[in-house]
C-alpha cells in the first residue's frame, strides 16, 4: 500500500535502512564466524591480535571477492587463503583497503577491556566489530580505485 501510494516517510525509510545494515552486520558476523571456525580460533577467550588480525583480513578478502558464509568449507578455506594472498594482484586497490582496516583493527583492539592472563588477545566479539566496519565503510575505502577507473 505504501510503495503504491505516496511511499514511505523519513522515518519509516530509516526504519528500512537500520533493518538492512543490521542484515548486512549479521552475513559479516556470520562470515567471520566461519573464519574463525575454519582457522580453528576459539570464538570467546581471545587470539594472539596476529591471528585475529589474519583473520579479519581473510574475512574482508573473502567479503570483497562475493564469497557468502554457507559457502565457506574446510574444502573452500584453501582457495580463500589464496584469495588473500593474491589481493594486492587482483584487487589494486587491497593496499589502500588493508591501511584501512589495519587502522580499524588498531583502534578496536585498543578500545576492547584490557587483556587479562585469561584473555590472550582480541576476541571474536571485538573481530566482529571491525568486521562491522569494514561493511560500513567499504565503498570509502574503494573510492580510490574507483576514481582510477574513471580517469
Amino acid at each position: 500500500e505504501k510503495l503504491a501510494g505516496p511511499g514511505l516517510d523519513l522515518s519509516e525509510t530509516a526504519t528500512v535502512a537500520a533493518l538492512f545494515r543490521h542484515f548486512v552486520h549479521q552475513e559479516a558476523s556470520e562470515m567471520l564466524r566461519k573464519v574463525f571456525s575454519l582457522r580453528g580460533l576459539p570464538l570467546a577467550g581471545g587470539t594472539a591480535a596476529n591471528e585475529t588480525e589474519i583473520a579479519v583480513e581473510t574475512f574482508a578478502s573473502s567479503f570483497i571477492m562475493g564469497r557468502r558464509h554457507a559457502t565457506m568449507t574446510p574444502e573452500t578455506y584453501p582457495a580463500m587463503v589464496s584469495d588473500l594472498q593474491s589481493m594486492p594482484e587482483t584487487y589494486p586497490a587491497w593496499p589502500f583497503v588493508r591501511a584501512r582496516l589495519r587502522k580499524v583493527m588498531r583502534e578496536q583492539f585498543e578500545e576492547a577491556p584490557a587483556m587479562s592472563a585469561a584473555r590472550k588477545g582480541p576476541d571474536f566479539f571485538t573481530a566482529a566489530r571491525v568486521a562491522h566496519q569494514v561493511t560500513d565503510q567499504m565503498g570509502f575505502w574503494q573510492q580510490p580505485a574507483c576514481g582510477g577507473l574513471k580517469d
